[in-house]
């Protein structure tokens, strides 16, 4: 009897995309998960005391005649009318081609009176990886926690490696000890059994054999790389292993979506887990918002990344924990932290990633407040520097204040009104001094060279403030602007201090002094009238100019940097990216950024969903050069993405072979924006000034 269990054509379809967590053609970090929840919903889930045991909350009486094989359909291969159809019930066969240049064929054996599968390959090309060729099951079970043994019967033609890995159905990761777990097979039949844990409940997920060739493999198995020699498998099975003691309770969840204005629940999508205790609930999670910053107002959320801790502890004292992001959407500006003022675990500003292919691609990336000369047309400033996105006033790479309150009794408040930043003291003692009260801008960048640091400040009374930017050898020895006293007006006036750096530095210092000031000098000019004044200072407008006005500026801006040193022939587009996920809203858009190149170059941009094969599939070629030039783009989303599988992403892998790819993105004008392997340039890129703004 042929125990299949067709899926449905849109079921069909969607999953073909999704082959082994990754398209048939792009590597698995070029389609973006869809793991985020956006809805404010919560479950509690306990099972049974064995860990291993399935609760009637995890598996349904439907389902009962399949646990004991845990979802393994035909695992001795005796049942010959289960026709490896892709995607069927029991065992499937996925083959990746002509795509990935692949020919090979699933196929059952018989041995005397045992019957096997075997999977023979007939060629392959160079894209050919391990995961273009799977035997595969779809309907695996398993509980959260439980202990398992996979075992397999397998051998080859010649020895080899094949690798085998469990994902989807509800996983919330891949099992430890199956995430793309490499095998070496010998050439006589061997039973091979690997214990696991399951790191969630999973309902249908996917036991794969990828038997492919394979390009990945670790150094002590580098003898069998790209070998695809003929494979038989059988008596394939997962049983339980030993229960566990109590375990730790879990909490799971993805990213929550939630927008602007609109409050939002910091425990929504969660889910509780518990091995023994049944009465855990969702109210028995702390939720923690330790986010390096400004923190989450869950009443009225302001657009940004925010990063929770939920702590849950169960009844003999064992703690568990998880922690996600919030990620609050402003319908009309969708690029979140433009001013890379946040950063992730990676290194990275929040919601951006990179992705390189192990072999054809390679790249390294920098963030952070970087100096470019820039023509007036594109004018940037010092992070920040006319103060017209909110400050914390946090250590950190932008602005941050030192106010020596405790020991030398300066009080004073720093905030920002009518687009500047105001430094009103409070009270002073007789030891404070103007170093006791500053606002300071670290981790300044600036070349080699002649410049002019100009600000616009003035005073509620006429006073004096200083002027320091030291460190990182900035001028040798010295500092470059060293403790210069400025005399400020009660009206708005720009100052300019001319200084000079001896090379390139990295990490210099900016100060504004605001404390009262006992050392004031009397040449050139007698400035002891000013002498420990301390009325309220407003500043703005902080910019650093290269030469003199008629040059280029050199800026502040904060940016993002990619090295691009390996791409290989034969490759993809896609081999070098950097992306950007967010779950984009219905609405016409514009998208604008600044791009320079230290060689000029091209780089392909796309904006895509569900991994290229959704709207907006937008396209477009920005040809860089040396000098820093605007781009703008008009996209469009038809309707809204619940979760981060929409996004736009900069490829900069190999366009060897952009002409069989181009229809991809069919807006791109094919004669126009050609690409090919002429354009495959090593260089460094730099993108700054990136949003997407809602025009209607």
């Amino acid at each position: 009897m042929n125990k299949k269990r067709l899926l449905s054509v849109t079921a069909l379809a969607a999953l073909f995309l999704v082959a082994c967590g990754e398209t048939s053609s792009l590597p698995e970090s070029s389609t973006p998960s869809s793991t985020t929840t956006s809805t404010e919903t919560s479950t509690t889930t306990s099972t049974t005391p064995s860990s291993s045991t399935p609760s009637s909350s995890t598996v349904s009486s439907s389902e009962e005649e399949n646990t004991e094989s845990w979802g393994i359909i035909n695992g001795d291969f005796e049942d010959t009318t289960d026709d490896f159809e892709f995607l069927s019930s029991g065992w499937n066969a996925f083959i990746s081609a002509p795509v990935d240049e692949i020919v090979a064929e699933a196929t059952y054996k018989t041995e005397g009176e045992n019957t096997y599968g075997a999977m023979s390959i007939t060629s392959i090309g160079e894209p050919t990886q391990w995961w273009h060729a799977q035997l595969r099951q779809n309907g695996v079970y398993l509980n959260n926690g439980g202990a398992y043994i996979l075992s397999f019967k397998v051998r080859a033609a010649e020895a080899r490696t094949i690798r085998v890995q469990i994902q989807g159905g509800g996983l919330t990761s891949k099992p430890t000890a199956l995430n793309e777990l490499p095998v070496q097979v010998g050439t006589d039949w061997e039973t091979k059994t690997i214990n696991f844990i399951a790191p969630s409940n999973a309902d249908g997920a996917e036991l794969q054999f990828g038997l492919g060739p394979d390009s990945f493999l670790p150094n002590d198995l580098v003898g069998f790389a790209r070998s695809y020699a003929e494979v038989h498998l059988d008596d394939v099975k997962i049983e339980l292993g030993e229960p566990l003691p109590n375990q730790a309770p879990t909490i799971s969840g993805g990213d929550l979506i939630a927008k602007k204005g609109e409050p939002v629940l910091v425990k929504a999508g969660l889910t509780v887990r518990d091995d023994y205790d049944r009465n855990l609930q969702l109210l028995d999670v702390t939720a923690i918002d330790i986010t390096n910053g400004v923190k989450l107002n869950a009443a009225d959320p302001a657009a940004g990344f925010y990063t929770f801790m939920y702590i849950l502890k169960d009844s003999e004292g064992l703690v568990g924990s998880h922690q996600r992001r919030i990620i609050v959407t402003d319908p009309n500006q969708l690029i979140n932290n433009t001013s890379f003022s946040q950063y992730d675990n990676n290194g990275m500003p929040m919601g951006w990633t990179k992705w390189s292919e192990d072999n054809r691609g390679g790249q390294n990336f920098s963030a952070g407040v970087m100096p470019h000369l820039l023509p007036e047309a594109l004018l940037g400033n010092l992070q920040n520097g006319d103060f017209s996105q909110p400050e914390t006033y946090e250590s950190g790479n932008g602005w941050s204040t030192f106010i020596s309150s405790e020991v030398d009794a300066m009080n004073a408040t720093v905030t920002q009104v009518d687009g500047a930043t105001v430094f009103t003291t409070a009270s002073v003692g007789e030891d404070t001094q103007f170093w006791h009260g500053q606002l300071i801008h670290g981790n300044i960048r600036l070349p080699q060279g002649t410049f002019s640091l100009e600000f616009r400040a003035k005073a509620e009374a006429a006073r004096t403030i200083r002027v320091a930017l030291e460190g990182d050898g900035i001028n040798g020895t010295e500092r470059a602007i060293n403790e210069k006293p400025i005399v400020l007006g009660t009206e708005w006036e720009t100052h300019t201090i001319e200084f000079t750096t001896v090379k390139h530095v990295y990490a210099s210092t900016l100060r504004f002094f605001f404390g009262p000031d006992s050392f004031l000098p009397t040449e050139p000019e007698d400035l002891t009238v000013h002498a420990r004044k301390t009325d309220t200072v407003y500043l703005d407008d902080v910019t650093f100019r290269y030469e003199d006005e008629l040059s280029p500026v050199a800026t502040m801006v904060p940016t993002m940097a990619m090295d691009i040193w390996r791409i290989g022939a034969g490759g993809m587009p896609w081999e070098n990216q950097l992306k950007y996920s967010l779950p984009f809203l219905q609405g016409d858009y514009k998208l604008n950024f600044k791009a320079r190149a230290d060689i000029a170059r091209p780089v392909l941009l796309v904006a895509e969903g569900d991994g290229g094969v959704a709207q907006p599939r937008f396209g477009a070629v920005p040809r860089l050069t040396p000098e820093a030039q605007a781009f703008s783009y008009d996209v469009s989303y038809v309707a809204d993405a619940t979760n981060l599988s929409y996004s736009f992403q900069f490829f900069m892998g190999s366009y060897e072979n952009y002409n069989d790819f181009k229809a991809w993105w069919p807006n791109i004008d094919a004669e126009e924006n050609a690409l090919s392997a002429d354009d495959n340039i090593l260089t460094t890129i730099y993108l700054f000034d990136i949003s997407l703004t809602k025009v209607s």
